[in-house]
């Protein structure tokens, strides 16, 4: 890549103004009062007081500390599921295939707009549809949001999916009947998977 650190960072600010602008026009996030998030689904979801909600597939990109003054990437922060990192980790290969220590360095200082700027970076990298950042305590968090979901997929996402104390949410899967614990008989997935 020809271009500096500062210049693509520049770039992809200006980008998620405009990417910003049409999300905020297409969803009014405004107009919802309540939003949650399922960590183990990686889904968020908005709610208004007349019933209306929306879900989107979303990637945790960091955070930002107002006590230390410092940006955490997720794909760094060992309090996360390997599910929310895994999709950030693309942003850190970008910065090591680019030689940009700003992605590959886990910690960094930072002020608040450092978390805009890292996060207009990821959606560009992972084709975001929309960002959005909330508070708590004294962090602020980055998510971008990957595709929306109707209420159908959204539902059809939960009632399929399988809660393992060991590796928390994931798709259902099916197995063949000739699988056992002790012997390894039959199908097995080569690599992780999300359909969504």
């Amino acid at each position: 890549m020809s271009e500096s650190f500062s210049q693509y960072r520049d770039r992809c600010v200006e980008e998620i103004s405009s990417l910003q602008d049409e999300f905020k026009k297409v969803h009014d996030l405004n107009n919802y009062e309540r939003w949650s998030f399922d960590e183990d689904l990686g889904v968020f979801r908005f709610e208004s007081d007349d019933g209306r909600k929306l879900y989107f597939k979303y990637s945790l990109v960091g955070s930002f500390s107002q006590k230390t003054s410092t940006w955490k990437w997720s794909w760094d922060n060992e309090h996360l599921k390997l599910s929310e990192r895994r999709r950030i980790e693309e942003v850190k290969g970008f910065g090591e295939q680019n030689d940009f220590t700003s992605l590959t360095t886990g910690l960094i200082e930072a002020d608040e707009y450092t978390g805009w700027e890292m996060t207009s970076i990821a959606a560009k990298i992972l084709s975001a549809i929309g960002a959005y950042r909330f508070t708590q305590e004294h962090l602020t968090f980055y998510v971008v949001f990957n595709n929306e979901l109707t209420q159908e997929q959204y539902d059809n996402w939960k009632e399929h999916a399988v809660r393992c104390e060991s590796h928390g949410t994931s798709r259902a899967a099916f197995v063949c009947q000739h699988l056992n614990k002790d012997t390894y008989t039959g199908f097995h997935e080569a690599f992780e998977s999300n359909p969504l």
